[in-house]
């Protein structure tokens, strides 16, 4: 394409992230091949930039789980049981272990994610990916969407926007994390076992300044591990006075006696937890997804197992649907009951963020490992959902819910 030509599609996505991609793929089987999709994507080259975790076969079991997602292959490394642990910074920590064999935790480096995403493309014939594109606005026409790009300006019959929120609630909470993945000379980690919250690095001044802080350790290997420090924070917390680096130093040497390691790959993110952002009905031709469409879970981050199940949804609609009818009701992948919940937890953390570390250690510790990962992932049955009230405690749960500030 030139600066001056027009391309016509019937399906642009804008964005090559994890939303963007996980449509794509699915756009891409052979059923789809009478219409013409496009994905812009403005890097030039995918580089792992992040790493998703879900708890893998949700549902399943009970008949709200869906098919394999597309991206099996990606998967690096799962663990049969996970932990969380409590206390306070200078005080003994205690734990909470859950197995199960029904609802691994699985890891996805972004890379291995993005790879198969291409190939997957790439093989098909009316799939296009176009990287190196940067999409400088979209407007609703009479029976299109002109889409003005870097390259020059794209028409397409729907539009699927995976672009970050452009503003948030003021509900809004923020997750802000940075770590890396470690090698040592020797063996140190279990394997088997997710660390998925430390909140022993935890202390009485975060709960002051209204923070929720853990950290999290993944396991790769006996001698290496993805080691992140994570903070929920309210909108206006931009945590910089935070030195993420020095609170893993600490937390290493401190837990597992760890002081020489060779650091292989960092990360960093800020991902929005706004309970606001739900799918909605569409007016017009352009559509939410990603983030900004409600696929990620506004009380925990988790966006991968989120993302799947919506672009199932939204496939199996534009399979069933008239792609080029004016409203087009985008499903809603969640009961409206998990998105009040989701908004009442958030509510909770902002007036009593010092009950954030027993709120979640009480979550795994008694609540049924299978029951929890169906919730945490969207797909709790009515029994999950009375096993997840009764461990919460009911005063400020109440409050939350029914006298909201």
């Amino acid at each position: 394409m030139s600066s001056e030509s027009t391309d016509n599609f019937d399906i642009a996505i804008i964005g090559g992230g994890l939303a963007g991609l996980s449509l794509a793929v699915r756009l891409a089987a052979p059923r789809f091949q009478h219409l013409r999709v496009v994905v812009l994507e403005p890097r030039i080259q995918y580089v792992r930039d992040r790493t998703w975790c879900y708890w893998a076969n949700s549902g399943a079991e009970n008949g709200q789980g869906h098919a394999p997602h597309p991206f099996q292959t990606s998967v690096a490394i799962r663990w049969p049981s996970w932990e969380v642990m409590c206390g306070e910074v200078g005080t003994p920590s205690y734990e909470t272990i859950s197995n199960t064999g029904q609802h691994c935790y699985e890891m996805i480096p972004a890379d291995r994610l993005y790879g198969d995403a291409e190939r997957l493309i790439t093989s098909s014939t009316h799939v296009k990916l176009l990287k190196g594109v940067t999409v400088i606005g979209a407007s609703n026409k009479f029976d299109q969407v002109e889409i003005h790009t870097s390259i020059g300006k794209i028409n397409a019959g729907r539009v699927f926007d995976s672009r970050p929120p452009a503003t948030l609630s003021k509900a809004a909470w923020i997750q802000r994390f940075q770590g890396f993945e470690l090698e040592s000379d020797t063996p140190i980690f279990n394997v088997n076992r997710a660390t998925l919250m430390d909140f022993s690095v935890t202390s009485a001044a975060d709960s002051r300044a209204g923070r929720v802080h853990f950290i999290y350790v993944l396991p790769l290997s006996d001698r290496r591990a993805l080691v992140e420090d994570t903070w929920f924070a309210p909108l206006n917390d931009a945590c910089d006075d935070v030195d993420y680096q020095s609170q893993i130093k600490r937390y290493l040497k401190r837990r597992f006696g760890l002081e020489r390691y060779q650091v292989l790959h960092r990360e960093q993110g800020v991902l929005p937890m706004d309970p606001e952002l739900q799918p909605s009905k569409v007016s017009g031709r352009i559509i939410k997804i990603g983030a900004g469409g409600g696929m990620a879970r506004a009380s925990s981050g988790y966006a991968f197992f989120e993302t799947q199940r919506a672009c199932d949804a939204i496939v199996e609609k534009l399979a069933e649907s008239n792609l080029m009818a004016e409203e087009f009701q985008l499903p809603r992948w969640r009961s409206d009951v998990s998105y009040w919940m989701d908004a009442v937890f958030l509510r909770v953390l902002k007036e009593y963020p010092a009950l954030a570390p027993k709120i979640f250690f009480d979550l795994f510790a008694r609540v049924p490992p299978d029951a929890l990962a169906r919730f945490l992932s969207g797909v709790a049955t009515p029994l999950d959902v009375a096993r997840i009230v009764r461990a919460c405690p009911k005063i400020p749960f109440l409050k939350a819910a029914f006298f909201p500030r």
